[in-house]
């Protein structure tokens, strides 16, 4: 081997070595816990272990580690798209400008009080400071919204958490959770969108304790827990999701057969409810009562002074079709009434009122999951269980196209829509005003199951 073959060989294996040392020291950098990330360059300190970026319009994804905070694991994974503010429209919706086109933005996993539309006149207890609040804070001309499993609402907005700069670990940007934490807002829990829930339901425990914002007692004096019909003294007891048969004994055939370490806590009236878990989820289920006077008192108190997030109402009707047989399971569209409830509550001047189409989009999932056989329909919520004239449902169901009848449905939506929150309502046929057929009342205690488990797959 000559001399000059030595030289190049030698050569090769101290190139070989640089060129390891480098990649070293490449992984070593990579692995620094501080990278200055921007998506203009101008170098925003974010917190993680390991970075990747890739630019698409206003967005960079940064894939980040996950992070201890206020008690739960929260992933600092963030698609963010950096956005125009256009305008304010309330306590929860924006308009920003996104990809160049107006997008009305929702912000996610929150709720505050309403100020405009139909409550424009009459708003809802801190709607307008909560409406305030936010237009004073998003006063600049970006905001940075990140992303969660759903995108879109049933009205079309995009559903988006909102930041005040480059989103970080610490999360001391972060809109939604600031509102929460002033309380400004409730929050709200998404069944699908939850990335969050944890932080923000710790946020509004502290800010009821600290009685902030929505929390300090109404200006119009409005009673506190317990109410007159409902003796729970503590916020918690009653889940965030309540299913409500009208026969308190259905509640607690439910209770006792469907739902793990269910405790009882209210007896007022023997309108039984109990709260327990239902495939680790916590779930309410409490008797309404017959009619919609009385439903009327139970899921508005439910709903207002308990920060229940949804009612399924669980229960049974009568046919007004050949097409439906007892037993059959009717999920409701809509509920049409001659009831001047919903009038006298707030005005409304229509005489049907929509179930929460999400709501009813879960049900079918599971109910095709499930294989259970499930009719839609407009049901008619009848203030009157005997007429003078029993054929007039035949006129009711031509002009009105209702399928079937029952008592509540039309004071349930009527609370729901007016306090801003979510109900629907699952029957089972037990009986024919066609055909004549009837059950028993053993059979309407515990016979309706598969309406039940469709119900409590809501929580």
């Amino acid at each position: 081997m000559n001399k000059k073959r030595i030289n190049n060989i030698a050569k090769d294996k101290f190139m070989l070595i640089v060129i390891l040392a480098l990649v070293v020291f490449a992984f070593f950098i990579l692995k620094q816990d501080k990278e200055f990330i921007d998506k203009e360059g101008r170098g925003k300190e974010v917190s993680v272990t390991s970075v990747s970026i890739s630019k698409s319009n206003d967005k960079v994804l940064v894939e980040a580690s996950k992070e201890q905070s206020q008690g739960g694991e929260y992933a600092s994974a963030h698609e963010y798209s950096k956005c125009e503010l256009v305008r304010v429209v309330d306590g929860d919706t924006i308009i920003v400008k996104l990809d160049g086109k107006k997008e009305k933005i929702r912000l996610s996993g929150i709720n505050t009080p309403e100020s405009v539309g139909d409550y424009k006149d009459n708003p809802q207890f801190y709607g307008v400071e909560a409406s305030e609040y936010v237009k004073k804070s998003l006063d600049k001309k970006w905001v940075y919204l990140t992303f969660d499993k759903k995108k879109y609402d049933k009205y079309d907005r995009i559903l988006a958490y909102v930041w005040t700069d480059v989103p970080n670990e610490n999360m001391n940007n972060f809109f939604n959770a600031e509102l929460i934490s002033k309380g400004y807002a409730k929050w709200y829990n998404d069944r699908e969108n939850k990335m969050y829930a944890e932080l923000f339901e710790e946020l509004e425990r502290n800010a009821k304790k600290k009685k902030l914002g929505l929390w300090q007692k109404n200006k119009e004096g409005t009673m506190g827990i317990p109410t007159p019909h409902i003796e729970v003294k503590e916020q918690g007891i009653i889940a965030k999701t309540v299913l409500m048969p009208g026969d308190p004994l259905r509640a607690k055939f439910i209770a006792e057969n469907f739902l793990e370490n269910p405790v009882l806590f209210n007896t007022v009236r023997n309108m039984f409810g109990y709260t327990g878990t239902y495939k680790g989820k916590k779930v309410t289920v409490m008797g309404s009562g017959m009619g919609m006077a009385s439903i009327g008192i139970y899921s508005y108190e439910l709903f207002k002074f308990y920060d229940v997030d949804r009612i399924i109402r669980i229960g049974s009707a009568g046919s007004y079709t050949h097409d439906l047989k007892l037993y059959d399971v009717v999920l409701v569209d809509r509920a049409y009434s001659e009831s001047t409830f919903a009038n006298v509550l707030d005005g409304y001047d229509k005489d049907t009122i929509e179930a929460d189409k999400e709501l009813n989009d879960i049900v079918m999932e599971v109910a095709k999951e499930k294989g259970i056989p499930v009719h839609r329909g407009t049901i008619h919520s009848s203030d009157v269980f005997y007429r003078k004239n029993f054929k007039e449902f035949e006129q009711i169901r031509d002009e009105k196209g209702a399928i079937a009848v029952e008592m509540e449905s039309f004071a349930l939506f009527a609370n729901a829509r007016f306090l801003n929150k979510k109900a629907t309502c699952i029957l089972t046929i037990s009986d024919s005003l066609v055909s004549g057929e009837v059950t028993n009342a053993k059979e309407r205690q515990t016979a309706f199951t598969k309406m039940m488990e469709l119900a409590l797959e809501l929580a």
